[in-house]
């Protein structure tokens, strides 16, 4: 029978390991009103974002807490969405109602979009994932998500009215990847990029996932057999999802 070392050794002081990679991180830690990321395909933006959303409904007013609209265009996408925030509210212990789902009643012509949303009693903040894009976001205050921007209807009119929230404290967050280059969301990159618009830019494309922390960087020879596989099964529209650039109309 094995023996117990006679001194064990002190973790208390150790690290937590990040749950998060250090470009997750990077996006979740940019507090600016308005960011933007155009991103490769499957980088987990979307998990790392519901983390923060979390965080932030369940804070109080004066620690910087508000509502968090997520916008998609699919209701898949909304679910995982929901899923993911309700895991994050049970990994950061917080007290949360259940997903309650229901529909978007403010308008007559939005009856058809499903929600879900989670409320946090402690805050009187909640989060709510909409299926697809309301007509209009009037009387709303928070935080706006919209996911895989480039993909929505009307993506320019969606801009406004969510631009709009920046005026009274709210922020505005866009995750997508590209979807041509006559699209409204490459036309909102390129104004960042000249300084017609306000606001901060994060490009974040594949293999730099890699290098962030999907592969070890002591596996380099994995990490490259892992690129090369994932470009030969993408073809020439993987500059399009994996190097975020245009390739054209849409």
């Amino acid at each position: 029978m094995s023996q117990l070392a006679p001194v064990l050794p002190d973790t208390s002081a150790l690290d937590i390991p990040a749950v998060l990679m250090p470009y997750q991180q990077r996006w979740v830690a940019d507090t600016s009103p308005l960011k933007v990321i155009e991103k490769s395909r499957r980088t987990g933006i979307t998990w790392a974002e519901a983390s923060d959303d979390v965080l932030t409904a369940a804070s109080s007013a004066p620690a910087g807490g508000m509502n968090v609209y997520y916008i998609a265009y699919n209701q898949d996408m909304t679910v995982e969405y929901i899923q993911a925030c309700a895991m994050w509210a049970r990994a950061f212990n917080y007290a949360a109602s259940e997903i309650e789902e229901g529909f978007w009643e403010e308008d007559e012509d939005d009856k058809h979009i499903k929600t879900y949303t989670i409320k946090f009693p402690d805050s009187g903040f909640r989060v709510v994932a909409l299926s697809s894009r309301p007509s209009n976001l009037r009387g709303r205050q928070g935080i706006i998500v919209i996911d895989e921007a480039a993909f929505h209807e009307q993506l320019d009119e969606l801009l406004k009215a969510a631009l709009a929230m920046l005026i009274w404290g709210g922020k505005v967050r866009v995750i997508s990847t590209h979807d041509g280059d006559d699209n409204p969301f490459n036309t909102l990159i390129g104004d960042i990029r000249a300084g017609r618009q306000g606001g901060q830019r994060t490009p974040h494309y594949f293999p730099g996932g890699c290098v962030g922390g999907i592969v070890p960087p002591r596996l380099p020879a994995y990490r490259e057999r892992m690129v090369a596989s994932v470009r030969a099964g993408v073809d020439g529209i993987g500059v399009q999802i994996l190097r975020c650039r245009c390739i054209g109309g849409a």
